[in-house]
Parts: C-alpha cells; sequence; structure tokens
C-alpha cells in the first residue's frame, strides 16, 4: 500500500516513515547475513566481492529474472552463473 500511494497511506494514518526504515534495515540485514555466510561457505573472500560491477551484476540478475517476483531475481541469478561458467570455458585465458 505505501509502495502504490505514499499520501494515501499517511493520510489513514500509518507511520510511512517507520515502515520504511523497517524494510531498509530488513534489506540490509538480509544482505549483510548472504555476505558473511557467503565467506563462511566458501572459506575467503575477495576484492571482487565489494567491487562496484558486483551490485550492478546482482540488478543484472534481477532484471534478468523479474523484479516483481520472489523467484525471478533467483532465475536471473541461475542465467547469469550458467552465462559465466559457459562463456569462461569458451572465452577463457587459453
Amino acid at each position: 500500500m505505501i509502495r502504490e500511494n505514499e499520501p494515501r497511506a499517511v493520510s489513514l494514518g500509518y507511520e510511512v516513515d517507520r515502515y520504511k526504515l523497517l524494510a531498509f534495515v530488513l534489506s540490509a540485514s538480509l544482505a549483510g547475513t548472504a555476505g558473511g555466510l557467503k565467506t563462511v561457505v566458501m572459506k575467503f573472500a575477495t576484492l571482487s566481492d565489494v567491487h562496484w560491477s558486483m551490485s550492478g551484476e546482482v540488478i543484472l540478475m534481477s532484471l534478468l529474472g523479474g523484479v516483481g517476483t520472489f523467484m525471478g531475481p533467483i532465475l536471473g541469478a541461475g542465467i547469469v552463473i550458467a552465462l559465466q561458467n559457459m562463456l569462461a570455458d569458451k572465452v577463457g585465458a587459453g
């Protein structure tokens, strides 16, 4: 409701700023947890994980799969990773 019509939500008495802050904090918490778990599972972290191009890659994954769905970004991530693996074999350094 807030996303579609914020002024209406305010006029209905919802604390819009509070809900927006809650959404931001939850999003940041999940992203931080995912990054921490990736480091624990892989047992290393590289500088490419924090390079600006990584955020562009995540946006590409979301756009490929569909932004408005839950499974869309997961599908987009699968497509991007599959393409990276396929092209790395064909284009490689050798």
